[in-house]
């Protein structure tokens, strides 16, 4: 799957109402070629990532390029860069220990850039596009055979030239985010929350049960930090929400139990 952000002055009415909104001006001054931000959880999980070759993709055909991983840690410092040379239409990258520093908890950037023989080939083609960077992360319990995929959609990441990783992605208003699935009892619940922004952020988690609520935990994420919530020992069928500044309320959930293992955005 590709998205394609092609002039952005076709988009500006309607990029500039949402909550990572991208302004005009700072889009055309930069490199656009934006990436979400993923999670990866290892240790007692495995984490794979499927790349897309935009331009690949959007000739119909193989051509080289070469991916870039940037990865943070949990508090947000950049850990490890990967880099490797492709030409199929995705590349997929098991995350190991070794490129991450040794963490095993982080979110991380997936950026694409081809030689200045093949951007000189197709610069007719890709003129006035920017390529967006959506790709499916696999995760599995370690011991289990299948990896359950969710597709990016937090932040906006891109490559500085003089600064490294920045985000368009911008801070609401304070909120109250209540996602549509349910607490079961009986099972476990990891729920991992990134923060794509410049600043720091706040978020606090409650559990709604039988009209009540009750404060979890709550959580300072620094800039391109990653925080993980474990939710067990539930007795009856609950709700859990959380406030936050974050632009996309949403975080990803592991859902375990026994050999049981799911993993959705919320």
């Amino acid at each position: 799957m590709i998205d394609v952000f092609r002039k952005a002055v076709a988009f500006k009415s309607r990029l500039n109402k949402t909550p990572t909104s991208i302004i005009r001006s700072r889009l055309l001054n930069i490199d656009a070629d934006i990436s979400d931000f993923f999670v990866f959880s290892l240790g007692e999980y495995e984490t794979v990532f499927v790349a897309e070759n935009n331009l690949a993709l959007l000739l119909g055909e193989h051509v080289s390029c070469t991916h870039k991983f940037h990865f943070f840690d949990a508090s947000g410092v950049l850990c490890g860069v990967y880099e490797v040379e492709n030409e199929e239409f995705h590349y997929r990258l098991k995350i190991e220990e070794g490129m991450v520093g040794g963490v095993n908890l982080g979110g991380f950037t997936h950026h694409v850039s081809y030689s200045d023989t093949i951007l000189s080939q197709y610069n007719n083609k890709m003129l006035g596009i920017s390529f967006q960077h959506r790709g499916y992360t696999g995760y599995r319990k370690t011991g289990l055979d299948e990896f359950s995929y969710v597709h990016g959609n937090f932040g906006a990441m891109y490559l500085s030239k003089y600064h490294g990783i920045r985000s368009l992605a911008r801070s609401r208003s304070k909120h109250t985010y209540t996602p549509q699935f349910v607490v079961k009892p009986g099972f476990e619940y990891d729920l991992f929350f990134i923060n794509p922004t410049n600043k720091k952020m706040l978020v606090n988690f409650v559990l709604i049960k039988n009209g009540s609520t009750k404060t979890l935990s709550q959580a300072y994420l620094n800039p391109r930090a990653t925080c993980k919530v474990q939710i067990d020992n539930i007795d009856s069928e609950s709700n859990v929400a959380w406030e936050t500044s974050l632009p996309i309320g949403r975080c990803v959930v592991f859902e375990r139990r026994g050999d049981h293992f799911d993993v959705f955005h919320s």
